[in-house]
């Protein structure tokens, strides 16, 4: 017997698979008041939901057009990845009840690698002929995001995850309810985070191949900078450093003791703390820093309890 379809309409997880031909349209039937209140309630499971994609159409005649006789019929529904060829990603094939043409079935086996962003094409056969041409599968608008203020967990659903995965398929972000964690970056692929203000300025950054972390220079709790250096008047460099400016540099001073730290970024509007390091910090413990004319430098001086100035190591933080 041929048949085609008049139309059909399925909805699972937000997915809208629709099938339509010229011989009929596209029908959507409106929530009911008590299933409108469900809406705006708390999404998260009473029960965990599985991958069963619900498929409801319409058979009709090819020669009269009128519906096929009613009685069971052997459905099998399909996901493809094309609209001809292609690969077959999940499939169910089962006797179907059909009345006045129309039918409902499922497809059970597709899982959350089917739904990668793809396009999908959904297949009807019935008994040994295949009807054609597959249909796109649409999404629903709510269906294109989260709804806002949506949960995701609950008892029946475990820990609640989330997976995030780029352009070649590797998870680049995992949000676990259970641990409360939030885990960026995969094999080739750092992770970083940005936060902006109102005016999207960065104000807050992690650096996930270094593991830096740095703030806006203005804000309140980081470290911006540091250096661990020789102050002296001949022969002043710098051991290490990090800055959240272009760059440190270090100048000798004009006598004993002195030197100039230049950080690559304005300090004298900041905190900063400078201690004495070295074999000789019991007699030379004393570090004394003040702005430079330069707004990015800190002059300092290193000496000892009678006020003498001594060479030698210091480490000046910046807040």
């Amino acid at each position: 017997m041929n048949t085609k379809r008049m139309w059909a309409l399925s909805l699972v997880l937000g997915l809208a698979l629709g099938m339509a031909l010229a011989v009929g349209l596209m029908q959507a039937q409106e929530p009911s008041g008590d299933e409108e209140v469900l809406a705006q309630e708390d999404v998260t499971a009473a029960a965990a939901v599985g991958w069963a994609i619900t498929v409801q159409g319409r058979l009709l005649d090819a020669v009269g057009g009128g519906p096929v006789p009613d009685g069971n019929y052997t459905i099998r529904a399909s996901l493809y990845d094309a609209q001809t060829g292609g690969t077959q990603l999940c499939t169910y094939s089962t006797s179907v009840s059909v009345n006045d043409g129309y039918f409902t079935t499922a497809i059970y086996n597709c899982n959350d690698a089917d739904f990668n962003g793809q396009q999908l094409f959904l297949e009807i056969q019935v008994g040994s002929e295949t009807l054609s041409p597959r249909e796109a599968v649409r999404v629903v608008p709510y269906a294109a995001t989260l709804r806002p203020g949506a949960r995701i967990g609950g008892s029946n659903a475990g820990s609640g995850h989330l997976y995030f995965y780029d352009s070649s398929n590797r998870q680049t972000i995992h949000l676990s309810g259970g641990a409360g964690g939030l885990y960026l970056g995969t094999s080739g692929q750092d992770g970083d985070i940005v936060v902006y203000n109102s005016s999207h300025t960065a104000t807050f950054q992690v650096d996930g191949n270094p593991g830096s972390v740095t703030q806006i220079r203005t804000g309140f709790g980081l470290v911006k900078a540091a250096i661990f250096a020789k102050c002296a008047n001949s022969g002043s460099t710098i051991y290490r450093s990090f800055t959240m400016g272009s760059g440190v540099g270090i100048a000798n001073g004009s006598a004993v003791g002195r030197c100039r730290l230049n950080f690559g970024f304005r300090v004298n509007d900041r905190f900063y703390t400078a201690t004495a390091h070295g074999s000789d910090v019991n007699n030379a413990r004393i570090v004394n820093c003040a702005w430079h004319t330069d707004q990015n430098e800190l002059e300092c001086r290193r000496s000892d309890a009678a006020g003498n100035g001594v060479n030698g190591d210091i480490m000046v933080v910046i807040y």
